[in-house]
């Protein structure tokens, strides 16, 4: 019978497990039980009695980045021989689905198969810590001072780091001036305030557009 494969829950917490690893009945049995703990934990949902002794799972922060490499400060995993200090080096190809671009200081769980000393991602999921989801929202936002526009664009600069980006805005642009509703042809040059944007290709599309004068 087809054995099933480990899924797991994206809002887990990063609670410290012990390391699952493969070997003889005794090794087995003591990694079948310590994912029993974690499954009463909350760590991990729908977790099938097995997983393939190609396949593993890595969950930790990441710590380095390369070119299709990655390295995990591992919390919990399964199936992998050979860390250092609780370090696993990830290998990533075109294959590899990957939920968000993988970055330095992201709290990740990993899937994928083990062959010989490698371990190839398969999936790549950013666990929704509030440090994450906090860290995620910076990025879908800038604040600073209208310092261009154009009929479908607003260039905004931040003063502190004197950085601009320029965001295109569309019919679906909401528009706030000192809290009224306003168009996109009230905005000036000189105010100032935040612009919620959602990146779609190339291009960051403004949602909301929250100013002040």
């Amino acid at each position: 019978m087809k054995k099933q494969i480990i899924a797991v829950a994206l809002g887990l917490s990063m609670v410290a497990l012990p390391v699952f690893a493969h070997g003889n009945e005794k090794q087995k049995a003591s990694e079948h039980a310590n994912m029993e703990k974690g499954r009463k934990l909350g760590i991990f949902k729908n977790l099938g009695d097995n997983i393939l002794d190609t396949q593993f799972v890595v969950v930790g922060s990441v710590t380095t980045v390369g070119t299709n490499t990655f390295t995990v400060k591992a919390t919990a995993l399964a199936h992998v021989a050979n860390i250092t200090n609780s370090l696993v080096t990830i290998k990533t190809d075109a294959n590899t689905k990957i939920s968000t671009p993988v970055a330095v200081g992201q709290n990740v769980v990993v899937f994928g198969n083990v062959s010989g000393t490698d371990l190839l991602a398969s999936n790549v999921r950013l666990v929704n810590s509030s440090e994450n989801k906090k860290e995620e929202a910076k990025k879908s936002m800038v604040m600073g001072k209208v310092t261009a526009k154009t009929g479908n664009s607003i260039t905004i600069t931040n003063t502190l780091t004197n950085t601009s980006k320029t965001i295109t805005t569309n019919t679906d642009t909401t528009v706030k001036i000192d809290g009224e509703t306003k168009t996109l042809a009230d905005i000036n040059v000189g105010d100032s305030g935040w612009i919620k944007f959602k990146t779609m290709g190339t291009d960051l599309i403004a949602k909301v557009i929250h100013l002040f004068r």
